[in-house]
């Protein structure tokens, strides 16, 4: 008759085969959901230059993709600059848990820029500049993590997003050259305390800059031009010490430049 081992020796042991099976392999199931939601982002867009030939169900993992970075095999990155790609961006992106760059410059995507992308809660970069993006912005106020937000050149409608307000540990804001209803600039840019560049250009606003702007102590570049930016020239401005580069062309502001703010910045722009 054969001998099994004890109750108490096999339980040990199965729980190291789980161990091993769950933690030190592959997480193929993950992956496949990865590889599931990958496709079809890419059934969303037309590539009519083939830079996403690679990106097939066939593959091992979606980190052999072209324009896919990962991290102990996870989808970290999508970088597609460039790439001629119209289309609509997929719901289907908010099963990449693990994302943390989005990244989707100077192509010809379109459409509505899809709320689920707020399920991507370790999102640090979200660049979709120069692309066809319309109607209204999702709220993405619960990206706490965004660190680089840039929407600049698309034709995003409605009220200016003034929820970026909320996103704290921004560095850099890209929102100009969008189609928003005329309006103000937000006085909650000025909880953006890390920010070093903010691009506003060409965005309807009107009225007055915040006073709030000029607490902006890590600020380098600010640039608001092609606005309807009234008032008086804010003396104020000479508070941003780190500032390098403004723009502030094509506004109805007026008054002088204060003499504070030629002698201590050498600046680089307008």
């Amino acid at each position: 008759m054969a001998k099994y081992p004890p109750l108490s020796l096999q339980f040990p042991t199965a729980l190291f085969f789980f161990f091993v099976f769950c933690v030190i392999l592959p997480p193929s199931v993950s992956l496949t959901v990865e590889t599931q939601a990958l496709l079809k982002f890419k059934n969303q867009l037309q590539d009519p230059f083939n830079c996403l030939e690679s990106w097939k169900d066939s593959a091992d993992s979606p980190c052999q993709f072209a324009g896919i970075t990962c991290h102990e095999g996870r989808v970290t990155e999508i970088s597609l600059d460039n790439k001629s790609l119209s289309g609509q961006i997929s719901p289907s992106i908010s099963a990449l848990q693990s994302l943390t760059s989005l990244v989707l410059p100077s192509n010809l995507i379109s459409g509505k820029l899809p709320w689920q992308l707020t399920n991507c809660s370790n999102l640090k970069v979200l660049n979709l500049t120069g692309n066809k993006h319309d109607w209204n912005l999702p709220d993405l106020s619960s990206l706490r993590n965004l660190q680089i937000l840039d929407l600049s050149a698309n034709y995003f409608s409605g009220r200016f997003p003034a929820w970026v307000g909320n996103l704290s540990g921004l560095v850099g804001l890209g929102l100009g050259f969008n189609e928003y209803d005329e309006g103000e600039i937000p006085e909650s840019l000025g909880n953006l305390k890390n920010l070093t560049w903010i691009f506003l250009a060409g965005s309807h606003l009107r009225g007055e800059i915040p006073e709030s702007i000029f607490g902006l102590e890590a600020l380098e570049t600010l640039d608001i031009c092609r606005n309807n930016i009234s008032g008086m020239f804010p003396k104020s401005i000479s508070k941003l010490r780190n500032l390098n580069k403004i723009e502030l062309y094509v506004n109805n502001l007026t008054g002088e430049i204060p003499p504070e703010l030629a002698k201590s910045h050498p600046f680089a722009g307008n």
